[in-house]
């Protein structure tokens, strides 16, 4: 990017600039946040069923111990009520006080089912001084476009907080599912636990401590927003931002007062992410900037060690699963795929993500790239569209070169897709303040007939002020299986099939459960 000099600057809703130069107007990478309207108006299905049984492999040492410490203290306390004496009153009192009655405690049956078999012992307590009825749990109605039926039928807002002062752009749940990361428009970096202690829980309900767990601050300069963010796969511990203030920040959540490593770039850095076989040892990422630059760091070398040069503003980018493909987002619609070899990246192909007609036929901003397995990708554009591409034949069927998903509005702001553990749901935020949900299609058949999906669920995360949702994201199966097993505890006779974390654009930040019926 030119000097600073040589450009009037103007100043934006989120502290972004539009860079005016003396001869002619060059438009920065994010698009005047004025023009849009903060107050406009108007999962898998993961049935996790309270009776279906969770594979043996699945249960970690941890809840295995728990659920062995519960067994050992209900037998505790059978062999204290069997030596009472029946007769006084005052034992009877005692008795009441030391023990909840049996039909209290899930069946020997229910817990073999709930623990694949595992266990032929009475299981958890359920607990008696909870009343559902106190909980604040708002109800949700969510509005149905060209679909039969709804798949959020019960959907309730379960927790609201304010985790930031100013627009959350970004927010991550780690690999490990322990903690959530939020990063905002003031560069202030949140840790959120996610509660996961059964024997902790209060309500069946709340999904992360409102005290971060830990907090990074901003740099000195003046604009250091936080655009985007990645957690290390191997290392939990490890988190790395792309900033505003031309740096990408690796941090350590358990040391957060100085960052471990910062990589300098000559401007704004706007994506990264680490490889997927970063490791302690071996740390490797790479970052997309608006200096045109697409980098691989290691944490070995001091400079980048391989650096590509796009012919736009950098965006978005993803890294395969398998650590064998890379694609570049850049400003005007353009896909730029690469293979990474031994930390080099080694071009392949471009891919033109737009129209062909209309007023975005020249091509919008790309604001996210999510690899669904090692060829898929999902795309989020600034054409309020999401497109399924497969990167490396660029058509998913013979004559449908992608699937299409509309209905939201995402013409200005970093606003990004994501999809469900499952591949079965895709959510996306909007400028109108609603929250999109696509049923994702499977199959050839379905691909054909859905290639152009305008069919969704929508709600409102902030009504009645409709405030834009900036990131939208379904929980994974692990934390699903955690909160059932508290609606268990707590005597829910639900089951349930979603948990949604919205975070908006006035730094405010609201779980959703979505509730079913027991089958």
């Amino acid at each position: 990017m030119d000097s600073i000099d040589d450009f009037e600057p103007k100043e934006l809703h989120s502290g972004y600039k539009i860079l005016k130069n003396k001869q002619e107007t060059k438009q920065a990478i994010f698009s005047d946040m004025d023009k849009v309207s903060m107050h406009t108006d108007p999962n898998q299905t993961a049935l996790l069923e309270m009776k279906k049984p969770i594979p043996t492999g699945k249960i970690n040492s941890d809840k295995r111990q728990m659920f062995e410490t519960l067994i050992a203290r209900d037998k505790e306390l059978q062999n204290d009520m069997s030596s009472l004496e029946l007769s006084p009153r005052k034992d009877e009192e005692e008795k009441s006080a030391l023990f909840m009655d049996k039909s209290n405690f899930i069946s020997e049956s229910f817990l073999e089912e709930l623990n694949g078999n595992h266990y032929s012992h009475s299981g958890i307590p359920i607990r008696e001084d909870f009343d559902n009825d106190s909980m604040d749990v708002t109800r949700i109605e969510t509005e149905l476009q060209g679909k039969d039926k709804k798949d959020f039928t019960d959907l309730r807002m379960v927790q609201d907080f304010q985790a930031h002062n100013s627009q959350i752009w970004v927010c991550v749940i780690s690999h490990n599912s322990q903690y959530i990361a939020t990063g905002c428009n003031e560069g202030y970096l949140k840790i959120w636990k996610i509660l996961t202690d059964l024997e902790d829980a209060d309500d069946p309900y709340t999904l992360l401590k409102t005290e971060p767990y830990a907090v990074m601050p901003p740099s000195k300069e003046m604009n250091c927003a936080i655009l985007d963010l990645s957690w290390c796969p191997k290392v939990p511990n490890f988190i790395v931002t792309a900033q505003f203030d031309k740096r990408a920040v690796l941090w350590d959540i358990d040391k957060p007062g100085e960052p471990l490593r910062e990589f300098e770039h000559t401007d704004a850095v706007t994506c990264v992410e680490f490889h997927p076989d970063s490791d302690d040892s071996s740390l490797t990422l790479i970052t997309g900037s608006i200096d045109k630059t697409y980098q691989v760091w290691s944490k070995r070398e001091e400079r980048s060690v391989c650096s590509q040069q796009a012919k736009d503003y950098i965006t978005a980018l993803a890294i395969s699963p398998d650590g064998v493909r890379v694609v570049i987002g850049v400003n005007m619609g353009q896909l730029i795929v690469c293979a990474y070899d031994n930390e080099k990246l080694n071009y392949i192909s471009t891919i033109v993500v737009k129209n062909r007609h209309g007023k975005f036929s020249n091509g919008t901003k790309v604001t996210k790239i999510l690899f669904l397995d090692n060829t898929d990708i999902l795309v989020t554009t600034n054409d309020s569209r999401m497109r399924i591409i497969n990167v490396e034949e660029k058509f998913i069927i013979p004559g449908v070169s992608q699937i299409k998903f509309k209905g939201h509005i995402n013409m200005s702001l970093p606003i990004r897709a994501s999809i469900s553990e499952g591949l079965e749901y895709i959510i996306c935020g909007s400028e109108d303040g609603y929250v999109y949900i696509w049923n994702k299609p499977n199959g050839a058949e379905e691909i054909e007939k859905h290639c152009r999906n305008s069919s969704y669920e929508r709600f409102s995360p902030f009504s009645p002020e409709n405030i834009i949702p900036t990131s939208t994201l379904f929980c994974p199966f692990e934390i699903y299986k955690i909160f059932m097993q508290k609606y268990m505890m707590f005597g829910i006779e639900k089951g349930l099939n979603g948990i949604i974390v919205v975070t908006n654009f006035e730094g405010l930040l609201r779980v959703f459960h979505n509730t079913c019926k027991i089958s």
